[in-house]
């Protein structure tokens, strides 16, 4: 008589799970519910480490480099002003030679340019924008001699990012340097220079009537750069007619 192979434990398990599947259960199903995304609880509660935030630093200010020293150190006259503008160090900004200002103080008008021309060297329009910027003087009844002509930078400086310059205090000293002047009225040269002056980058250029100065306002006017003026005769001709409408005013 022969004897039954003996089965290995695995083969019991298949022969189970064969004979469950053939009777239709293929589940396994309890009474109680189970929360199977529940977190296991510790067995000791005092041995369960407790959640601290991470503290978050704020990492120490960089000190702020007020340009030239600031405005407790900048001139306080006109005369002074122009000297230290051609030999201050902390003014340099690149290889080009610095331009001095020209013109006297309390003038009936001031022209600012946003950088000289790089044709440029001894003083500022002495290069092509300076016959046209003359041109334009005589047109309003002016002479060059008693006009103050100054930049906003002393030296060239190609592709200027005016909002560093503006963070870096270039705008504060331009302001300094116009109360220094003192003059009647202003024309800008120049839109992109504007944010320095205190107008407000959301409104257009046709809004900017005033430079804000401490303790008193000069009335102003912006046109186009002069380099810019000298490619499109159209721009000279509308610069001539808000010249007319603003000294009616």
């Amino acid at each position: 008589m022969a004897h039954p192979t003996a089965l290995t434990l695995e083969d019991e398990l298949r022969a189970v799970d064969a004979w469950w599947r053939e009777a239709g259960v293929d589940h396994v199903f309890v009474d109680e519910p189970v929360n199977w995304l529940a977190v296991p609880e510790a067995e000791d509660a005092a041995e369960t480490p407790e959640f601290h935030a991470p503290q978050v630093v704020a990492p120490e200010p960089e000190p702020i480099e007020l340009l030239a020293g600031g405005p407790d150190n900048w001139p306080t006259t006109l005369e002074a002003f122009d000297q230290w503008w051609l030999t201050e160090e902390k003014l340099a900004l690149g290889p080009y030679r610095r331009v001095a200002a020209t013109g006297p103080a309390n003038a009936p008008l001031m022209v600012l340019m946003s950088q000289p021309l790089t044709d440029e060297a001894e003083t500022l329009l002495s290069g092509d924008g300076g016959a046209l910027l003359t041109n334009i003087l005589t047109a309003c009844g002016l002479k060059t001699d008693e006009v103050r002509i100054a930049s906003l930078l002393p030296s060239h400086l190609p592709h200027p990012d005016w909002t560093a310059l503006d963070k870096a205090g270039w705008g504060d000293l331009t302001r300094h340097h116009i109360s220094l002047a003192a003059p009647q009225r202003l024309l800008v040269f120049g839109h992109v220079t504007l944010p320095l002056l205190g107008h407000d980058p959301a409104q257009g250029p046709a809004a900017f009537r005033e430079v804000a100065l401490q303790g008193a306002t000069v009335p102003a006017v912006v046109a186009r750069g002069l380099d810019t003026m000298l490619l499109r005769p159209r721009l000279r001709a509308s610069l001539w007619q808000r010249w007319l409408e603003w000294t009616d005013e």
